[in-house]
């Protein structure tokens, strides 16, 4: 069975949020997401597409980024209670954002992706 992405997309992001087998198999008998299994072979496809992409840019970007339009990183720290002396009720990290604004002369090229259906 084929199912449309969209079908695709709510089952993802649910297991995203609660991915419990259990859970899977309750809704799935109510013909709400798809089943766990199925959920389990899009998620390897997903990772097999990230590599493969991976493998041609030689660094971890996001899926949807275009070809051939400018791209702005910018790389910032968050910190959480950064005064804390313990540590443990602290937190530090460091998160990258890119941005790409095309514009009506360079809309950029859409990367060839393949289709989860």
């Amino acid at each position: 069975m084929k199912e449309t992405p969209q079908f695709q997309y709510i089952s993802l992001h649910l297991y995203g949020i609660i991915p419990s087998q259990t859970l899977f198999k309750f809704i799935y008998s109510n013909e709400v997401v798809l089943n766990y299994q199925r959920i389990r072979e899009l998620i390897k496809i997903l990772v097999a597409i990230s590599l493969e992409q991976f493998n041609e840019d030689g660094t971890v970007v996001p899926l949807n980024l275009r070809l051939k339009l400018f791209l702005i990183g910018v790389e910032d720290n968050l910190d959480k209670h950064a005064l804390s002396t313990t540590g443990r009720e602290g937190f530090h990290g460091t998160t990258v954002s890119l941005f790409q604004q095309p514009t009506k002369d360079n809309v950029g090229e859409k990367r060839s992706r393949p289709q989860l259906c």
